[in-house]
């Protein structure tokens, strides 16, 4: 079933079409409107209160109550949890949560505001000459960002299996995010699927996981080079219009070069997304980052964070904030009606609806590592990208823009202490880490986010702990201004 967009307040439908009233509160979460309802849960907007007037928006997808007793369902929704919690990078969607309460289960993500890469793709639809390369930039900064996410899930021994553009989310601020770990294929699953069955979108799937043959990082390295192959064509290479097409297609049918269908392209991209999608694993990148780094090269006008999120605005979001209103320190109003795809919700529910056919095995044996040797190569990345360190953590923040004042009044009576005011009013709090690429940031030993992190706070002080995973945590005081933006840089050496 199509994840669909529900009006406010409406009750959550479920698979038969009935209709069940949604709690108004799960654990520490408030919940409001419905983002989209799937054959096996509901995703509503959820807010996490605080103390001293902290909040957070996430997204609480809770399973349908009339799927919670039957423990498949339970089992693969504890999964999806558990596996998505172990991957912490900016590149994937966090997971912060997972509970039972009266007999329902749901689990806390991060809350995502932006558009899915299909629907970026779609935004470039009869663009030619320089338009179309700006785009090419853009896309190629994302498939960037989709390959970090992934290999950071491979080396905890994860794959994904699910690859494609609706498991892509493209934030306003310019952030690929990988959503969707559903059927992700990792050691220890409690849920194992039964043979004779294989999950997932098959115009994305690798030729081995169709079939059923044991699967390592490289299937995702073909699901990406398929994602890449119509990004950069914008056409579809494998979907056909019944599934049985779709596989054949993806055993058999010829590949064409992308500069075939787009003359426009670079000619070097053409061997490096072939590659990617040669049907011998062995002959394949031996891991998403090396297709990224080759697929950059041949690109080589790479767009930055800021422009990525400048094409979104465009595109997209008419209400949004001009780039020159984005640089200053006053905050903008968020937009009424801004358009918001909460893609976590149509990606995870959309892969408990897919189609499940074919001969499978999900419990073969996993061989996460490829045949090359990639330790290697991961160490001297995560060297290369550490920025310098500067010696004690700073805080920079821009005052708010003078305003004109009236004349102040007289000063109390010296025998009348003024009274100090209690701050008012919320801020962004921006903060970057050094040292690590991403660390986790607490408030009052709640999870705030993982650095590099934009979140607002209540005006005033505030004491922050970073606990960067093998290293000792290091508090910070920063001192947050009302409608004003904070910037706080963390070394973490």
């Amino acid at each position: 079933m199509a994840t669909r967009r529900i009006a406010r307040g409406a009750p959550a439908p479920t698979s038969d079409g009935a209709t069940v009233e949604a709690p108004r509160t799960l654990g520490r979460y408030q919940l409001g409107e419905v983002i989209g309802s799937g054959g096996m849960a509901t995703v509503y907007v959820g807010t996490l209160q605080g103390a001293a007037g902290f909040e957070r928006k996430v997204a609480i997808k809770v399973i349908h109550p009339h799927l919670s007793g039957e423990r498949r369902f339970v089992e693969m929704f504890l999964d999806e949890a558990k596996i998505a919690a172990r991957v912490h990078h900016p590149n994937v969607c966090q997971v912060f949560d997972f509970g039972e309460e009266r007999g329902l289960y749901y689990l806390a993500m991060e809350h995502l505001e932006g558009e899915s890469l299909g629907a970026l793709v779609r935004s470039a639809e009869g663009l030619s000459g320089p338009a179309f390369e700006r785009y090419l930039g853009v896309a190629t900064h994302v498939i960037g960002g989709v390959a970090e996410g992934l290999f950071a899930a491979h080396e905890l021994g994860i794959v994904h299996r699910d690859v494609s553009p609706t498991n892509v989310v493209v934030t306003y601020d310019g952030v690929a995010k990988v959503v969707d770990f559903g059927i992700a294929k990792a050691r220890g699953r409690v849920h194992q699927t039964s043979v004779g069955v294989v999950k997932g979108n098959f115009a994305y799937a690798s030729p081995e996981h169709l079939r059923g043959q044991p699967v390592d990082r490289r299937a995702d390295v073909w699901s990406l080079g398929v994602v890449a192959w119509e990004a950069c064509t914008r056409r579809s290479l494998f979907a056909r219009d019944a599934y049985a097409e779709t596989i054949r297609a993806v055993e058999l049918a010829e590949i064409a070069r992308p500069s075939s269908v787009e003359p426009s392209l670079p000619p070097a991209l053409d061997a490096v997304i072939l590659r990617a999608l040669e049907r011998d694993p062995a002959a394949r990148f031996a891991d998403t980052r090396a297709f990224a780094k080759a697929f950059t090269r041949a690109v080589q006008d790479v767009a930055e964070t800021a422009q990525v999120s400048r094409w979104l605005v465009e595109h997209f979001d008419a209400d949004a904030p001009q780039e020159e209103e984005v640089a200053t320190t006053r905050l903008a109003a968020p937009p009424p009606s801004r358009r918001i795809a909460v893609w976590i919700a149509a990606a995870s529910l959309a892969a408990f609806a897919s189609a499940w056919v074919l001969a499978g095995r999900d419990d073969a044996p996993v061989d996460i590592r490829a045949e090359a040797n990639v330790a290697d190569a991961t160490k001297d990345s995560a060297k290369s990208n550490d920025a310098p360190a500067p010696p004690e953590p700073e805080q920079t923040s821009t005052p708010p823009p003078v305003e004109a004042r009236a004349a102040p009044p007289p000063r109390a009576p010296a025998n009348k202490p003024r009274r100090r005011r209690a701050p008012r009013g919320t801020g962004e709090l921006h903060l970057v880490t050094t040292g690590v690429s991403s660390a986790p940031v607490y408030l009052d030993d709640t999870l705030l986010a993982w650095s590099p992190m934009v979140e607002k706070l209540p005006a005033g002080r505030h004491t922050l702990e970073v606990r960067p995973p093998g290293r000792p945590a290091k508090r910070v005081r920063v001192r947050v201004r009302a409608d004003a933006s904070t910037r706080v840089v963390v070394n973490l050496e």
